[in-house]
């Protein structure tokens, strides 16, 4: 090969070889081949394939690569150089493919801590393994028939004479009780106890308000049957039954009989349960309680 001469003024003659071989291997300049630098390119390949190579203390120690032959050029420079020469690239290797590479121990701790563990069963649940993919499923524990009808039938028995709403609603409800006597929504003019889901222990504390202040209830001994004539749902956690009175308008005073069903739903494992339904008869209280 034939020296390149140093050219007049140039400041990398005056470098030392160590910052004179920093910037000829910058990539900024391999990256640009033109004859002005085509010097810097032959150092930069040949320097990164061989690292323990002497740094040039000047310009008049590259060889020009125009004046060389071609193929020292193909032989010495390759496609993606090496940034770490030290560290072996295991994807290029002959024997690893790059899908059967090893994974980084910090990549693997990485991806463990994206699983969450586990977390403990609340009280009163059942845990079941499902086989088709392994998931736990909680399951709330569900009460017994007879406690739902044990429950149903305190409540309704607690009616024949019924204390206070809070009380009634602090020992036969749970803690989210909810109240809906289904009716037509335009006969809340007359009945506002109608047509509406009251919700809460104030929510419910109204309902009982304005039923007591449009009606008046009366329920004989026998107007709800004995346990045997609760109808248990225990499957889906249900208890209806059918019972009797009478009813009288406070305004008017006029009084009817009618039949009416309960359906008590929302039980949880003590027996208490969360909504109370109510089928009657809305047409004769529209009628009896006048405009």
């Amino acid at each position: 090969m034939v020296s390149l001469s140093t050219t007049a003024g140039d400041p990398l003659s005056a470098r030392d070889g160590k910052s004179t071989c920093d910037t000829l291997c910058s990539p900024a300049t391999a990256a640009n081949p033109s004859p002005a630098n085509a010097a810097y390119y032959t150092h930069y390949v040949n320097h990164v394939a061989n690292p323990s190579a002497p740094h040039p203390k000047s310009h008049s120690q590259l060889t020009h690569p125009s004046l060389a032959p071609r193929s020292s050029l193909t032989a010495t420079a390759p496609p993606y150089p090496n940034r770490s020469p030290n560290r072996p690239n295991v994807a290029s290797h002959p024997l690893v493919s790059p899908s059967s590479a090893p994974t980084p121990p910090r990549i693997r701790q990485s991806r463990a801590a994206l699983v969450p563990s586990p977390r403990p069963a609340p009280t009163g649940t059942r845990i079941r393994l499902l086989p088709t993919d392994g998931l736990l499923e909680t399951q709330q524990q569900k009460p017994s028939a007879a406690a739902l009808r044990k429950g149903a039938h305190a409540f309704c028995a607690a009616l024949l004479s019924p204390p206070a709403p809070s009380e009634l609603l602090q020992t036969y409800f749970t803690s989210t009780p909810r109240i809906t006597e289904h009716g037509p929504r335009w006969a809340a003019s007359r009945l506002p106890f109608l047509g509406k889901t009251f919700q809460g222990r104030d929510g419910c504390e109204e309902y009982f308000g304005l039923l007591g202040d449009v009606l008046e209830m009366q329920l004989p001994k026998d107007a709800l049957p004995g346990p045997e004539g609760f109808i248990v749902d225990a499957e889906a956690g249900m208890v209806s039954v059918v019972g009797k009175g009478r009813f009288k308008s406070k305004k008017t005073g006029k009084g009817w009989d009618e039949q009416f069903i309960y359906r008590l739903s929302e039980f949880d494992a003590e027996g208490r349960f969360g909504h109370w339904e109510i089928w009657a008869d809305p047409l004769s209280a529209w009628d009896a309680v006048g405009e």
